[in-house]
């Protein structure tokens, strides 16, 4: 009986010296500021949430309808190394400046590019974001079967056509072979003009967009015009002017207006114009002049296609030097929406000239583009 008592009370102190000395090892740890694990985790995960620039490399192709099967990447500690078979739709120059818009674009410095025209390839050598060599070797392959489409589009909205543009004008730029879309206000031009602006444009297929008249930020807007968005209106009278405008316009797209209007800077008026706007399945282009605005906002919430367009032209030098500098980055790759006023200098460049000279580029109508931004 004293034995076993013995080796019980052996035993009792043996596990409460094993206790204590785990105790006080754990307790002789440094004690952790609250939530250091937690941030290490997120740290983790954020940086796991960032694109490397091989990834990057991979969502632009891919973007623009490569198979992501002919894209190949392996990644060693030393060395990242990516072979990309593109189609001989483009020639090796184009797929260069492509490649070097999507590195610049992500402050990645090419130390090396070096073309082997004979096999109809670029091999890259750059470092990334981790300072990891890194090497890219882009080949075209003659007869690969792809939908690689590199260029970007650019969609052209003649602003406000109205009665100072004669028939023959109206005709002759609407039956343009290139895409175009036609903006008419409800009120002015006189109803004889209008009428024709939509009879042709519908006759050619173009689409129309409205250019709805709001209270400028100086000034009065014409009381002769029933079709107006002031500041303040209520409910009733903006069903009013919805139901007039529809019944001047019934196949309109969307709606374009400019900022600088005392009713887009005014919350409570524009959230009662696009709520009822978001039961038309309306697209709304605002052209960017510096004023404050909600409708990205709105848009967002009433879940409307919004393109604010930094790209506005209303004279012949204007329209000459844009243009030169959106065929290059359109051919680039980049989307661009140009709003153009009409008046007769617009209307020259863009029958002589703009069409002609800049054939080659993907011109889109306001509902394509909105699509393929999408």
């Amino acid at each position: 009986m004293r034995k076993l008592l013995f080796v019980l009370i052996f035993i009792f102190i043996a596990i409460n010296f094993v206790l204590f000395y785990i105790d006080r090892n754990s307790g002789s740890l440094p004690q952790l500021p609250p939530g250091l694990n937690d941030s290490s985790e997120v740290k983790a995960d954020e940086e796991d949430a960032g694109l490397d620039i091989f990834q990057k490399i991979d969502m632009a192709f891919i973007d623009r309808k490569l198979d992501k099967k002919l894209i190949y990447t392996k990644k060693t500690d030393s060395l990242w190394f990516k072979y990309i078979k593109v189609p001989d739709s483009c020639s090796l120059s184009r797929y260069n400046l492509f490649f070097q818009n999507i590195l610049k674009e992500n402050n990645i410095e090419i130390t090396e590019a070096v073309e082997h025209e004979l096999s109809e390839k670029m091999v890259y050598r750059f470092k990334t974001e981790k300072l990891i060599p890194a090497a890219v070797e882009l080949r075209v392959t003659k007869g690969l079967e792809s939908d690689l489409n590199l260029n970007g589009s650019v969609c052209v909205i003649i602003y406000a056509m109205g009665n100072d543009w004669g028939k023959e004008w109206v005709k002759n730029l609407i039956s343009l072979s290139i895409p175009l879309t036609v903006s008419v206000l409800p009120n002015n031009p006189p109803a004889w003009a209008r009428d024709f602006i939509m009879k042709e444009a519908k006759k050619n297929n173009r689409e129309i967009l409205i250019c709805l008249p709001m209270e400028p930020d100086v000034g009065n807007i014409d009381k002769e015009n029933p079709v107006k968005i002031l500041k303040g209106m209520n409910k009733l009278t903006t069903d009013i002017v919805f139901e007039k405008m529809s019944g001047v316009f019934p196949d309109a797209e969307g709606i374009i207006n400019f900022k600088g209007s005392k009713v887009i800077a005014d919350y409570e008026t524009m959230d009662l114009f696009f709520k009822k706007l978001s039961n038309k399945n309306f697209i709304y282009i605002e052209s960017e002049t510096g004023s404050d605005s909600y409708s990205e906002l709105l848009c967002d919430e009433y879940k409307i296609p919004f393109i604010s367009s930094p790209e506005y032209f209303n004279d012949l030098k204007s329209l000459e030097q844009g243009f030169e500098r959106i065929s290059v980055e359109a051919l680039s790759g980049k989307d661009i929406l140009i709003v153009v006023e009409s008046n007769e200098d617009c209307y020259k460049f863009l029958t002589s000239e703009a069409f002609s000279k800049y054939r080659d580029l993907n011109y889109l109508t306001v509902k394509q583009f909105i699509k393929q931004r999408r």
